[in-house]
């Protein structure tokens, strides 16, 4: 609960700060999201701290472990501009418990970091360019109908689905896949479509068949902090005309633990 508290308190002090006016959002994304949201976030951490960000970590999870176990060898050392999730990470005094903290460290905060950036290459291969009328929300409320990021949701069992469906047992686990109720064209009206304007008249809190954080009983804690960074690389990209190369006809979506667009590359137009 400490570890959400602080990322939560460090993504509302981002949240406050100007957007520079040399910011430069072209390139390949996601990557070049994360780059941002990793230095906006934890920018004032140390190297080796920040390093646990880096994509290049979920090649393997040896290679995390490798890095997090170098970095532990010494006591971490903070500048007072530090985040409150580093702060909670350098109060760890043993080697094993710095190991221990740095990898929490990673798990808390590069969620952060990889759903962002994914949401906003998963927006920008959808509809970019967009319709200047078009709210960034809706934007990012129709790309997570069609890619949502969390495309799986496993539930082990309990009694208390059996009363939801009888053809649910006690025993049975339960997995649930928006990546198929949010196409479903029993719910959805043009179903395959990047329409955003449906979300004029939609509430997503409401909607059935659309699970993007969860269900409404046990929603994702970092909803919030997803949702209005998100509109900020959003605003960022639009006030600056880039959008999806025209040269740039076909693209990758891994089926990875994090649904995603790998490699979209973005222009000014």
């Amino acid at each position: 609960m400490k570890l959400m508290q602080a990322i939560g308190s460090d993504v509302r002090a981002a949240l406050k700060k100007p957007v520079s006016k040399t910011v430069d959002f072209s390139g390949e994304w996601p990557r070049v999201g994360h780059v941002y949201l990793r230095d906006l976030i934890l920018g004032e951490d140390p190297y080796r701290l920040r390093f646990l960000m880096d994509r290049i970590l979920e090649l393997t999870p040896k290679l995390t472990w490798a890095v997090i176990a170098a970095g532990a060898a010494s006591s971490v050392r903070l500048r007072p501009e530090a985040s409150a999730i580093a702060k909670l990470t350098a109060s760890a005094s043993t080697y094993n418990d710095r190991r221990y903290a740095m990898g929490l460290y990673r798990r808390t905060a590069a969620p952060v970091c990889f759903t962002i950036s994914t949401l906003v290459a998963n927006a920008l291969w959808l509809g970019s360019p967009f319709d200047k009328d078009t709210s960034n929300r809706n934007i990012l409320y129709e790309a997570l109908r069609l890619l949502p990021p969390s495309w799986n949701i496993l539930r082990s069992a309990s009694p208390e689905y059996c009363a939801l469906d009888s053809r649910i047992g006690p025993n049975d686990d339960v997995l649930i896949l928006p990546l198929l109720s949010h196409r479903d064209p029993a719910i959805w009206d043009d179903a395959d479509e990047f329409r955003p304007e449906r979300w004029d008249s939609l509430n997503p809190s409401e909607q059935p068949g659309y699970l993007p954080f969860g269900h409404t009983s046990e929603r994702c804690w970092g909803q919030h902090m997803v949702m209005p960074l998100a509109e900020r690389l959003l605003d960022i990209i639009r006030n600056n005309g880039l959008a999806v190369s025209p040269r740039q006809i076909t693209a990758d979506v891994p089926l990875a633990g994090l649904l995603g667009v790998f490699q979209v590359s973005v222009v000014r137009q």
